[in-house]
């Protein structure tokens, strides 16, 4: 079958997207590809395509669990055999699942960098029929891509391990250097490359300063009606914006990583299904969500980088019609955002430390450790060394980048509480119960919202704050549980880590130090340019985000806020004067003859045509066609 036929065959479409048929054309001929696709511009289908078209199995390399195990499924769907070398898997499972795909005529095996790694995967590669490898976020192997894994820099051994194979790199988001880097490091071989437009007619990119953001918020879901998603930093912010948007009449749910799998899956179909939901999410949400009708997208709190805004903001309008990508902003969240991501920005030294304590807090003893995993409290850990959450936190996303360690919530092992009693009864119960009284109050007063829904707290900090042991507060909860006060999930765990190398203290991070370094370089340079596009006063949101990735061609957007401001309708409106009395200079032409020939919508060659006629610089003849005078 031809790529149109199978497209039909099992994605029931007519036609491609822009760039796709060439890009699966070349990787079906063998020859290697490097795509830079815009986020909704199709980049699955362009490996998954080959890979059903050609005989054997093709290999997809990703560093995201949950986009591998949502395509996996969709494959199943489609009635395509595809498989997941995920985490969690024991030597058997991963050995047994090999054999499947050497044996069993599997058409898809998708897999870790880090997983590429071990030495039976090599082994049994090497003995599959690979026909295609398929390289997911490539940009991840570049130290000036902006989330840049070492591990990702050993992909060049897929070469060796088959040698036969063709490779197609795809990425959303990566500039020219980027780009040159992604070749080098995977050796490509005389590589079609396709750089994807940025260009969206379609979507309004805005960026909206105010002092109350819920308001502003709920103003816009008012002015554009229709399916939403909201971006927020914390679950707790998401968990807290969902009840007052609920309250104020809106449909909304709430969905970030603190959820169980069945209520993640439950909110997704039902956000999906309706075409006026709206939801309140982390960056959590997003990866692989395949929903076109998404009409506004809101960040509610500022992003970490233009790469990550461009890539949520993205999701809006994939049906090709009008929608929104606003920003919002408060005087504050400048301040706060640089406190969040510059301050907390964790150095060689500081990351050194977490390790060390960490394996201090494990009891691991030196040389041990490697590929054992590990429950931990983590909010417990930082209590208990003094340590600064955030900046510890980001000290852990550190490592797992750069394939220490593995850090995974454990959301089924929390200790969550929420208040199931009324006033009254809160009142009278505190009254009667000092001790237990104390705690209660201190919970209702830090963890907003723990009225209504059942929210995770941590024992040790409160515990710290209280002057008491932390079993005296698991004492009190559990009576409070028993009085039917609060409902109560009690546990001591909230992390699993995974040791991905033995101890070596300063020895296991050493090696490190200069990406370390470059990784703290490269999220400044990031923060300066998200600052740099929120305060730009004059230009246009699309041609700055192009420019950002190195697209300079892109002409004004015309509908963004910038080029909606009265400034630039000033500034732009002599330019269309001036193209449109150059065209009717060499003859008669109509409306639709204009718009054809222009580079700005056919509403404004309207406008323009009307108040040329006012002020008697053109007239229209009997043929319905517009002359100069």
């Amino acid at each position: 079958m031809n790529p149109k036929e199978l497209l039909q065959q099992y994605w029931g479409y007519e036609s491609f997207r822009p760039g796709q048929l060439e890009l699966i054309t070349a990787s079906i001929q063998g020859r290697d590809v490097l795509a830079i696709l815009p986020t909704g511009g199709g980049k699955s289908l362009c490996y998954q395509l080959p890979g059903i078209a050609l005989d054997g199995i093709t290999l997809v390399v990703s560093p995201l669990v949950a986009l591998m195990q949502d395509q996996v499924f969709r494959l199943k769907t489609l009635g395509i055999k595809a498989v997941a070398l995920s985490g969690g898997l024991s030597y058997e499972a991963v050995d047994r699942t090999l054999d499947n795909c050497i044996y069993g005529d599997y058409k898809f095996l998708f897999l870790s960098p880090e997983r590429l790694q071990q030495d039976l995967v090599q082994g049994r590669i090497k003995q599959m029929k690979v026909n295609l490898i398929a390289i997911d976020e490539a940009h991840c192997i570049s130290q000036w891509g902006h989330d840049f894994r070492p591990s990702y820099a050993k992909l060049s051994a897929l070469r060796e391990l088959a040698p036969e194979a063709s490779i197609i790199a795809l990425t959303a988001t990566a500039n020219s250097r980027v780009v040159m880097d992604i070749q080098e490091q995977l050796m490509l071989r005389d590589p079609l490359i396709h750089i994807g437009s940025l260009e969206r007619s379609n979507l309004s990119y805005s960026v909206l300063a105010t002092q109350d953001k819920y308001k502003g918020l709920e103003a816009m879901l008012h002015k554009h009606p229709g399916s939403g998603i909201v971006y927020l930093r914390s679950r707790r912010a998401c968990e807290q914006l969902t009840q007052w948007l609920n309250a104020a009449g809106h449909q909304t749910f709430s969905y970030h990583g603190g959820l169980d799998a069945k209520t993640k899956k439950e909110r997704l179909e039902e956000w999906k299904q309706s075409d006026q939901a709206v939801m309140i999410a982390t960056n959590a949400f997003g990866m692989g969500i395949d929903k076109a009708d998404v009409r506004l997208v809101v960040h509610f709190q500022l992003p970490d980088s233009l790469e990550s805004y461009y890539q949520e903001a993205g999701r809006a309008g994939r049906d090709e019609l009008a929608a929104q990508a606003v920003l919002l902003y408060s005087a504050d969240d400048i301040q706060n955002a640089k406190s969040m991501f510059l301050e907390q920005l964790p150095d060689l030294k500081f990351t050194t430390t977490v390790y060390k304590k960490l394996q201090q807090q494990l009891r691991i003893a030196y040389g041990e450790g490697a590929f054992e995993s590990y429950p931990l409290d983590f909010a417990g850990f930082c209590a208990d060394y003094n340590l600064a959450y955030g900046k510890t936190y980001a000290s852990f996303q550190m490592m797992d980048r750069l394939g220490i360690l593995r850090l995974s919530p454990v959301f089924s092992r929390q200790t969550k509480v929420q208040f199931t009693a009324s006033n009254q009864q809160l009142l009278d119960f505190f009254e009667s119960n000092p001790q237990a009284g104390m705690l209660g109050q201190m919970l209702l007063r830090l963890y907003g919202g723990i009225a209504e829904v059942s929210t995770r707290i941590a024992l040790k900090p409160l515990a710290r704050q209280l002057n008491r042991p932390e079993q005296f507060l698991v004492e009190q909860l559990e009576f409070m549980e028993k009085q039917g006060i609060i409902s109560l999930e009690l546990q001591a765990a909230d992390s699993n880590i995974t040791f991905m190398q033995p101890r070596e203290d300063e020895r296991t991070l050493y090696p490190f130090g200069k990406h370390i370094e470059l990784y703290h370089k490269q999220k400044t340079k990031q923060f300066e340019a998200l600052l740099n596009y929120i305060t730009a006063a004059s230009s246009c949101r699309q041609q700055l985000l192009a420019a950002y990735f190195d697209q300079h061609d892109l002409a004004p957007c015309g509908i963004c806020d910038l080029c909606q401001s009265p400034k630039a309708s000033a500034k732009n409106s002599m330019p269309k004067h001036r193209q449109v009395l150059d065209l009717l200079k060499k003859g008669p032409l109509t409306h639709d003859q204009l718009a054809e020939s222009l580079n700005f919508a056919p509403v404004a060659v309207g406008e323009v045509l009307q108040l040329l006629l006012d002020e008697g610089l053109v007239a229209l003849d009997h043929n319905q066609k517009f002359r100069s005078i």
